[in-house]
């Protein structure tokens, strides 16, 4: 054993003085096994400064030791991508245990552990944001946004806090006139508070949204928001089940245009078919044959619940819809309600009330469909009068 702990000793210090400070840079001075991250230049007991870590080899610098060249491949065993810092306890495992932890997930340890330092050590100050959760339950049950999510979708940015500001709505069971007039009211609250201490929550100048709950609720929360502090406001992908924003693929058009005119000063609606597409007879069920119907929807493609991929694709749909209110304003003057039939996303039902107009746009009636009854008003946004 003792024979064994000086050839490391000096294979250690053979390693150029460059390369081992390198890795330790790389590394940010922990541990990099997976799980430990134990600071390596401090006594975790006396709080004594001085080097605690050990350079370890993914493919072994002997032929006859753990991980050898002729077992998994030749490799310059002295550079830098075939290192990692470890601790002693970490070291010993992975020798002892060779079968366990076989080169390749050794350079995952590494991979991972060394992108993760290299994104904090390059965050900012002016890159702090305040998460905002919004949850609700969804087909009766509430869904949750596991932490790690929340940080890998903000990247580069980082929280402010590590408790976010959250609006719960889970205990809200009974989706009827009561619990979306309940909801509203939590959510304008909580929305107070939030902007409570001013326009920059917790210091922070950004605001980074995840929200899940019935789309009314969700378009009352966006309108909530308004425009005060910027904001960017994430997707959950059903396929890889994250929150982060696709970087590969083309961004979506929408279209826009009037499907059914209706009698002059008769009732307006718009039509939101991006998840889905909305029989216009359903639609009609409701407005009566005399109103006149626009709709929104995408371009050249089915409607579709996983559409939306890119952050750009809910930028564009931000310009379309703001477009969209503008022609309606325009060919209705002096309209006061605008009748809503979203099929969308929750990030889009979110940009539906944060792009509107207090004062300008009109009174948005959301409505929402019912398996039973088909379409029903839920809630109305942009005329808000505070008790």
């Amino acid at each position: 054993m003792g024979s064994q702990r000086r050839l490391h000793e000096d294979v250690s210090r053979s390693l150029p003085e460059k390369t081992r400070l390198m890795l330790a840079v790389a590394a940010g001075g922990r541990c990099e096994f997976a799980g430990c991250n134990k600071f390596l230049f401090e006594h975790h007991l006396t709080r004594r400064r001085g080097v605690f870590g050990q350079n370890a080899h993914i493919i072994s610098y002997s032929k006859r030791g753990p991980r050898a060249a002729t077992k998994s491949g030749s490799k310059a065993v002295h550079d830098i991508a075939n290192l990692l810092l470890l601790c002693p306890d970490c070291h010993k495992q992975i020798d002892d245990e060779e079968e366990r932890f076989p080169p390749e997930v050794l350079r995952q340890y590494k991979d991972t552990h060394e992108g993760r330092i290299r994104l904090l050590t390059g965050l900012g100050p002016d890159l702090r944001t305040e998460i905002v959760q919004l949850k609700a339950n969804v087909a009766g049950q509430p869904v949750g946004i596991p932490a790690p999510h929340v940080y890998e979708a903000v990247a580069p940015r980082y929280p402010a806090d590590t408790q976010g500001f959250v609006i719960d709505l889970t205990n809200l069971q009974c989706e009827d006139a009561t619990f979306y007039a309940s909801a509203e009211k939590v959510v304008r609250r909580r929305v107070d508070q939030l902007f409570a201490a001013g326009l920059e929550p917790k210091g922070a100048r950004h605001l980074s949204v995840f929200a899940l709950a019935p789309i009314p609720i969700l378009v009352c929360f966006g309108a909530a928001l308004g425009n005060k502090v910027a904001a960017d406001i994430y997707q959950r992908h059903r396929d890889t089940e994250d929150w982060c924003w696709k970087t590969d693929g083309v961004p979506v058009e929408y279209s826009f245009g009037c499907v059914q005119t209706g009698v002059p000063g008769g009732r307006v609606a718009l039509v939101l078919s991006l998840s889905g597409r909305i029989p216009l007879e359903k639609v009609v069920a409701v407005t009566g044959e005399k109103a006149t119907l626009y709709e929104l929807t995408l371009k050249d493609q089915l409607p579709r619940p996983t559409y939306l991929r890119l952050r750009d694709d809910l930028a564009r749909f931000a310009v379309a819809y703001r477009e969209a209110l503008a022609t309606i304003r325009a060919a209705h003057p002096g309209l006061t309600e605008l009748s809503v039939f979203p099929a969308v996303p929750a990030p889009v039902a979110v940009v539906i009330g944060r792009e509107l107009l207090p004062k300008v746009d009109p009174v948005l009636l959301i409505h929402d469909f019912d398996n039973v009854n088909g379409f029903q008003q839920r809630m109305k946004v942009n005329a808000y009068d505070p008790e």
